[in-house]
């Protein structure tokens, strides 16, 4: 019962997390489409475009892109292949599922590190990109791993809450995903 408390806090913490990177990617995304929108109008009316209009575009595609995760594994949106695990007995398709996400994990891992030093490294020397206007770009590397963190949690709470299930006994719900082709 306490574990059931404790996972359901951390779901919690988790799903809050994705909601606030959700609204940080939305506002990127949103920035990129007026910038494009008033690039394209300038250039139609004007004969030119706007001044550091793909420099800014690259730097906010990172943060749609990397914001975004998180909330496409709460969602169960990523791409899942249960072809296999789902026609298993329960605790045998659960436990595989379980070292498949450990081996993710590992290699999140790897990534949050290896970004994250080239983040701070960025934001120390104050990294910009240069073009026809400087953009910094230490902001977009340091999105990077943090995005990479929020993954990293959402995979650890959807491990756990498989172990919980393998060890309750009950099958993992893969059959809306089989069902739906994916």
């Amino acid at each position: 019962m306490r574990f059931d408390k404790l996972l359901a806090g951390f779901d919690s913490a988790v799903r809050g997390t994705s909601v606030g990177l959700t609204a940080l990617a939305g506002v990127a995304t949103i920035a990129m489409m007026a910038l494009t929108v008033i690039d394209v109008t300038m250039r139609q009316l004007v004969g030119t475009s706007l001044r550091g209009a793909i420099e800014l575009g690259e730097v906010l595609l990172v943060f749609a892109v990397f914001a975004g995760m998180v909330t496409a594994e709460v969602m169960k949106l990523h791409i899942r292949t249960p072809l296999l695990v789902s026609r298993l007995p329960a605790r045998l398709g659960g436990t595989l599922t379980i070292v498949g996400l450990v081996v993710a994990l590992v290699v999140l891992g790897w990534m949050i590190y290896a970004t994250a030093l080239t983040g701070i490294q960025s934001a120390l020397a104050g990294e910009y990109r240069y073009g026809l206007l400087s953009v910094p770009v230490w902001p977009a590397k340091l999105i990077i791993p943090l995005g990479l963190a929020a993954l990293f949690l959402a995979l650890v709470n959807d491990a756990l809450i498989l172990c919980r299930d393998v060890q309750l006994g009950r099958k993992p719900d893969f059959d809306d995903d089989v069902d739906a082709g994916i």
